[in-house]
């Protein structure tokens, strides 16, 4: 009977330990994009070769909403400078923590009308997050302190992160971030 008793805690020791390690080595979030389509996050983020990340987090809805209407300025005051190109995938991710289930389908239709008119549904997604600590360990990103851009490379690495509203300096420091890039890898190609 110790003998079994010793095998199944040992047994109970490497599944907790392996389920630990699994988890550790995990940094992939899956989730529904706005067409249907299963979407891992970062993997499934591939550049053209940039990739532009609008990150919304928030778990309350003022801060929800007030982080839209800057992502919506960032996104018109780009689109006005042309940064938008071919050579660009943008993807707009807002991640809400800990929302009650009957309250979801209204979070995702608002967030979907903000956007209907200029993402691709492919690319936008509503992330209810349990807890969104694991998404904010995942992006690198803080929660309630404004929205966020991030510009990755083809590799997904980070180039450049911006935290908060639209400002010239800001602005400017991002295109400048992607003319650099663009020529650099042009040069390299």
């Amino acid at each position: 009977m110790k003998k079994v008793k010793a095998i199944y805690f040992a047994l109970f020791v490497v599944l907790c330990l392996s389920s630990e390690w699994l988890l550790a080595g995990t940094e992939e979030i899956t989730f529904l994009t706005f067409d249907g389509k299963k979407f891992s996050f970062p993997v499934d983020i591939k550049g053209r070769p940039l990739s532009l990340l609008f990150l919304a987090m928030a778990d309350n809805r003022n801060d929800g909403e007030s982080q839209q209407k800057i992502l919506v300025d960032w996104y018109l005051a780009l689109e006005d400078a042309g940064v938008f190109t071919d050579r660009m995938s943008v993807y707009y991710f807002s991640v809400v923590n800990k929302a009650p289930f009957f309250v979801k389908k209204i979070i995702s239709n608002a967030i979907a009308d903000v956007y209907k008119e200029i993402v691709s549904p492919s690319r936008l997604a509503v992330i209810f997050a349990k807890d969104i600590n694991v998404f904010k360990s995942v992006s690198k990103s803080a929660v309630n302190e404004g929205p966020s851009l991030i510009l990755l490379s083809l590799e997904n690495e980070v180039i450049l992160e911006l935290n908060g509203s639209l400002d010239e300096s800001k602005m400017k420091l991002l295109e400048a971030e992607i003319d650099t890039y663009y020529l650099v890898s042009d040069e390299e190609y």
